[in-house]
């Protein structure tokens, strides 16, 4: 289903895998697409340890470059590169899947080329949608709105009891293999006399990974199909109106 107004915020293809990567390795392929991912930015993890003494507490605290942010100009595309994760994302507006699993496909192949990596162990798709709900429009405030208008989530406060905030996750088993998170909360608004609700969806494969290309690329396909339903699933009637459907 296409929407003139899709809540779509950004959709991320990612893979973990068991056998760290050398650095410079990573750096490599950073620099083999510096021509499209012009703006490229160091990902830093910091360690922190307590010495504890008996007469005092020393902090010793450590940095080092564990990988790379690598963004196209408009930064419609950005990628993550670690030891352990190779990740693409695109955000709105958004291309079409087509277009930007064939993005992800053309890029994985250079990265595992370059790197040698293996033994993947996590494969998944994740989407960040924000629904935005007009509140006069529907006669509505942020005490009055009923989150089971917009999400089949069956979030509802006691009588008497006003919600003004929520959040669940829920863990879904979609086959013996393939799982999703999702969670669903209120989020700020990001438009005035407008109440916000994310939905995000993350389905995922951990375990029976295939390794090879063509099955990798194939169990991605059936991760997006599962994403998509239950995006479906999830969002209600009053929602798509928002979303206005594009016959």
């Amino acid at each position: 289903m296409k929407y003139e107004k899709p809540p779509l915020v950004e959709v991320v293809i990612e893979i973990r895998f068991n056998s760290l990567i050398e650095h410079k390795k990573l750096e490599k392929f950073a620099n083999k697409v510096k021509n499209v991912f012009i703006r490229q930015h160091d990902q830093i993890d910091v360690d922190i340890s307590l010495l504890i003494q008996p007469d005092r507490i020393d902090k010793v605290q450590s940095s080092k470059i564990s990988g790379f942010r690598l963004e196209t100009a408009f930064t419609n595309y950005i990628m993550i590169i670690s030891p352990y994760k190779f990740s693409l994302s695109t955000i709105n507006p958004y291309p079409g899947w087509d277009v930007f699993f064939r993005e992800f496909c053309t890029y994985w192949e250079q990265f595992k080329t370059l790197t040698s990596c293996h033994d993947i162990s996590r494969v998944a798709c994740l989407s960040v949608n924000r629904i935005d709900v007009p509140l006069s429009a529907n006669g509505l405030n942020n005490d009055t709105l009923n989150i089971d208008d917009f999400l089949n989530i069956g979030i509802k406060a006691p009588d008497g009891i006003i919600l003004e905030g929520y959040q669940a996750v829920m863990g879904i088993h979609l086959d013996n293999v393939i799982q999703a998170s999702v969670t669903t909360a209120t989020v700020p608004p990001l438009i005035p006399n407008h109440a916000a609700l994310s939905l995000n969806i993350d389905v995922f494969q951990d375990k029976e990974i295939p390794q090879k290309d063509e099955e990798l690329f194939n169990l991605l396909e059936k991760i997006h199909t599962f994403k998509n339903k239950l995006f479906k699933a999830f969002v209600t009637e009053k929602s798509e109106e928002l979303f206005v459907k594009v016959s």
